[in-house]
């Protein structure tokens, strides 16, 4: 049997990681687990050669869902699955990583993590040098049978486990089980048994349940490369250990004009936001550019369009679809001068121009500003009046 080590990776730097390790020792098949700090990750090193690592992620940062999806499941399918969740996630879907755990008839079983988290996660075993090719929540390791509610106890957390379903799982405080459980039992259409279980008394059968799980959360852009068993990593560390320090070198010399890009990018975003929420008070904003159409669309649908602003966008739309180079970033329009503001990106100087004159064919236009930022020139272009 292979050698496995089970690691459980805690939801915060001052939480314990606890592992367990299967090995065979003479015919027989050994278990032993024990816990350790985080900033001690890295002796459990020796552990992993010739073992294989799962690695159990904490379950209330891991958000499991169920969507309805008919047909087959290519690729084009699994990259729209954020954007299908967007009205259930009430959030950026751009900042999550969704995983394709399972599948029943046209139901997709979905675990939705922060981009953020699972970055943290594999910078702690990364800084650790361990290396693992699967990942899974740990709500879906917990021993369960057809028909029963299991509810473990965690170890130093202030936390409890539920699962009663192949899919479905979550994670409650003490003081909120039994209104958790009551929930369920509303929910249930058969009654279901509750089996209550603690976390270190479980440790055989959480083994065997991580073991038999084929699901993973390292998919798309955290799906883990094959690695050779032949040796053959071995013998490139050193190219390796060259390429990461000529990297470094060259990050570093970039490092101070990546930040004030990002600052600058940041500003953007804000000042887009801001004058979206001054336009629409009241509506949060997830996805702004696609928002902004729809408002536009009832603006219209309402007979109370600002029909300088209308008819601006309608002689801007077919000069924007001939110049897909350059990239709108900000809109601002002022009802008293009917003159409209566009901030936007793009590789060259000459475009901006190209678009102020084509845009003069139908209308008074001018390039307020033009400023060329590293490979990247921000231009800001006014159309005032109404179009010819």
């Amino acid at each position: 049997m292979e050698s496995t080590l089970l690691l459980r990776l805690p939801a915060s730097e001052q939480n314990a990681v606890s592992w367990q390790l299967s090995r065979n020792v003479d015919g027989r098949d050994v278990l032993e687990s024990g816990s350790l700090a985080l900033q001690d990750l890295a002796s459990l090193q020796e552990k992993c050669i010739n073992c294989r690592v799962v690695v159990l992620v904490p379950g209330e940062l891991v958000n499991l869902t169920t969507l309805t999806v008919s047909g087959r499941v290519n690729q084009a399918v699994i990259k729209s699955l954020p954007y299908r969740l967007e009205e259930d996630l009430g959030c950026d879907v751009d900042g999550v990583h969704v995983a394709m755990l399972g599948r029943t008839g046209d139901q997709l079983h979905l675990a939705v993590v922060d981009q953020v988290r699972m970055q943290q996660w594999s910078e702690w075993l990364a800084n650790a040098g361990i290396v693992s090719q699967q990942w899974l929540p740990e709500t879906l390791v917990l021993p369960w049978q057809e028909g029963q509610c299991v509810v473990v106890v965690m170890p130093h957390d202030e936390k409890i486990i539920v699962r009663h379903d192949k899919w479905k799982a979550g994670v409650c405080e003490h003081d909120w089980l039994s209104f958790y459980l009551n929930s369920l039992a509303e929910d249930s259409e058969e009654e279901l048994e509750t089996v209550q279980l603690d976390w270190m008394q479980s440790e055989a059968g959480i083994f065997a349940e991580a073991c038999r799980q084929k699901a993973n959360l390292l998919q798309g852009d955290w799906k883990p490369k094959t690695v050779s068993k032949t040796g053959g990593l071995r013998n490139w560390r050193l190219t390796m250990a060259l390429v990461a320090a000529i990297s470094c070198l060259w990050l570093g010399g970039t490092l101070w004009k990546t930040h004030q890009l990002q600052r600058q990018t940041e500003e953007y975003q804000a000042k887009s936001v801001a004058i979206y929420n001054q336009l629409f008070p009241g509506k949060r904003v997830v996805r702004l550019l696609p928002q902004l159409e729809r408002e536009l669309a009832n603006m219209k649908q309402s007979q109370q369009p600002d029909q300088g602003l209308l008819d601006q966008l309608v002689m801007l739309a077919p000069v924007m679809q001939k110049h897909t180079d350059i990239k709108p970033v900000e809109f601002n329009y002022d009802r008293s001068r009917k003159q409209l503001k566009i901030v936007a990106e793009s590789e060259s100087i000459v475009t901006f121009s190209r678009l102020r004159d084509q845009v003069a064919e139908y209308g008074q236009a001018r390039l307020e500003s033009v400023e060329q930022n590293g490979k990247s020139v921000t231009g800001v272009l006014v159309i005032a009046g109404q179009p010819k």
